[in-house]
């Protein structure tokens, strides 16, 4: 895995990581809560969302995945 991170550009108006390494495997990014990954970017740039054990409310605008399925909140 490649190591270390340039950090976030404090003098922009939007979120920007940059690695200082190429990187060829895992994730760019990862979104944790409570030691459980909630949502990943790949190094390829694939998005992944948590698959869910059972349904969460209902939020507009929202997704989640769950048994293969991709579901959007209205």
């Amino acid at each position: 895995a490649a190591g270390g991170h340039e950090g976030i550009d404090n003098t922009l108006d939007y979120f920007k990581f940059t690695a200082t390494e190429t990187l060829s495997s895992g994730n760019i990014l990862t979104l944790i809560n409570n030691s459980a990954t909630q949502f990943s970017v790949t190094y390829d740039g694939v998005v992944k969302l948590k698959d869910h054990s059972s349904v969460p409310a209902s939020t507009p605008g929202g997704l989640y995945y769950k048994d293969g399925e991709l579901y959007i909140g209205s």
